[in-house]
């Protein structure tokens, strides 16, 4: 069985993230009666495994819940599925987002989050740019969110947020501390930063998103923004900055880190 995974590799660091990806497919796949291989040569940014043996379904069925994995083809598409996929960017047909969610057959087709669902979904009825809606909650490109397919019109795919997306979303935005999201970072180099006397006085928690995206909790009170600003001078990365909207209605006071 052959199949493409929903994470994105970037030329600068791949072979790193591709030793660091089959480090973690031989952890998730221990106990199985599978051999499972990636196809190094591929040039794609979706990375391309082999899975052989008895459990490879079962095999191919978690690394779908870890990361996703893409549709074989667009005729696999329908209405109600469930799709991880990844931020690529705007989409200029109208003022909405542009999501790889992995079709490559018989040609790439991203789907589209449009921009009444974004305001449906994410907008709380405040009336917000659909851009400032999008930039509130770090929909940049990279970061992994799981849809669902809303239309599928020849090559055409719309897709909504999921309802485990758009909870998840919200229960960040729910707690007034700034979160930071690092995308093409690796965990073992942000954990790396993350030991920093600073960073442990400043950071309360860090979470995977994907192999190369992750979430971070900056300590309550702290002002996300400096943070992001070491951290970004720390590993050349992109970071994004979450900042919750109830430090607006609560009128939440921030500090500078702890020095």
């Amino acid at each position: 069985m052959k199949a493409s995974l929903m994470v994105r590799l970037h030329d600068a660091v791949r072979e790193e993230e591709i030793h660091r990806l089959e480090l973690e497919v031989a952890e998730l796949a221990q106990g199985l009666n599978v051999e499972a291989r990636l196809d190094e040569s591929s040039r794609e940014t979706l990375p391309k495994i082999e899975v052989k043996g008895e459990d490879c379904e079962v095999l191919v069925k978690i690394l779908d819940k870890k990361w996703g994995v893409a549709p074989a083809s667009l005729s696999e598409v329908k209405v109600n599925r469930k799709l991880k996929g990844l931020v690529t960017g705007r989409w200029e047909g109208e003022e909405g987002l542009l999501i790889d969610v992995g079709i490559r057959d018989p040609k790439r087709v991203d789907a589209v989050y449009s921009s009444p669902l974004i305001e449906a979904q994410l907008g709380d009825g405040q009336g917000l740019p659909v851009g400032k809606i999008l930039e509130h909650f770090c929909l940049f490109e990279d970061v992994p969110v799981e849809t669902t397919v809303i239309q599928v019109r020849g090559e055409e795919v719309k897709v909504s947020l999921s309802g485990r997306q758009v909870d998840l979303l919200w229960s960040l935005d729910s707690t007034p501390n700034h979160k930071l999201i690092v995308t093409q970072c690796l965990e073992n180099r942000l954990r790396k930063v993350l030991c920093d006397r600073w960073m442990e006085r400043n950071v309360l928690k860090m979470f995977p998103l994907s192999l190369n995206v992750h979430l971070v909790h900056c300590a309550f009170g702290v002002d996300g923004d400096q943070v992001k600003a070491r951290m970004e001078k720390a590993l050349g990365c992109p970071v994004y900055s979450f900042r919750p909207s109830m430090r607006r209605r609560l009128g939440v006071v921030t500090y500078s880190p702890i020095v």
